[in-house]
């Protein structure tokens, strides 16, 4: 490789756990992953609790007796909601149950970065079978999500009733009224939609409140 700065080198954002980074240490060299220096980071969830809940960091009230509805007024329609991550986490499954389902029909869920860029997708999961644990695993493999600010997205490829155990309640059906979407939207449905059971690569512009208002958001958990 030619000898370049390290500000002409391609971004390889966002960070994975096995990337390389070298060291100093006391005259020699070495490398450490990406993965060893987030241990040493105090808070961060790559060991125990190895769990976060798609509620964590949002106004959305978790509901573990009541249940989330992916589907929307517009099947394909991606809606989002801001999450604040505080820490650094790594993870790779997510995992949520069902509690009412439509035939062969088609969930997607993707976390953006703050500007709507697509980081990590869990796309073309099948919703045929009622009270049935769905684990799936993105593409690429485990993810490190550095503290900040993100968008969870979600679609369903049917209006049809398709529901988790435990929903996000919304603190009102009138979002478009609330203080946090007015300088900017955080809790609303995007532009661009799924297609095929793949979530956008983008979410394009933002509308403020949920067409399914009436209904709480689904619940899902990532881990390692």
């Amino acid at each position: 490789m030619a000898n370049e700065r390290i500000s002409q080198l391609p971004s390889g954002a966002p960070a994975q756990l096995g990337d390389l980074i070298p060291i100093a240490r006391a005259g020699a060299n070495y490398s450490l992953t990406a993965q060893a220096l987030l241990a040493l980071a105090t808070g961060s969830f790559t060991g125990s609790p190895s769990l976060l809940g798609n509620w964590e960091g949002a106004n959305l009230t978790m509901n573990p007796s009541g249940q989330g509805v992916f589907a929307a007024t517009t099947a394909n329609l991606v809606e989002v909601f801001q999450v604040k991550l505080l820490y650094p986490f790594s993870f790779n499954t997510l995992t949520f149950v069902s509690a009412s389902v439509s035939g062969s029909n088609l969930v997607g869920i993707g976390l953006y970065s703050a500007a709507g860029s697509l980081l990590v997708a869990w796309n073309n999961i099948t919703v045929a079978t009622n009270a049935t644990k769905f684990a799936n695993t993105p593409a690429g493999g485990a993810t490190l999500i550095n503290p900040g600010n993100y968008f969870w997205g979600y679609a369903c490829s049917t209006t049809a009733t398709v529901q988790t155990e435990g929903g996000l309640t919304n603190a009102t059906s009138n979002e478009t009224g609330m203080p946090w979407n007015q300088s900017a939207v955080r809790n609303g449905y995007a532009t661009n939609k799924m297609s095929s059971g793949v979530m956008p690569s983008t979410l394009g512009t933002l509308t403020a409140g949920f067409p399914n208002s009436n209904f709480p958001c689904p619940c899902w958990v990532v881990e390692p």
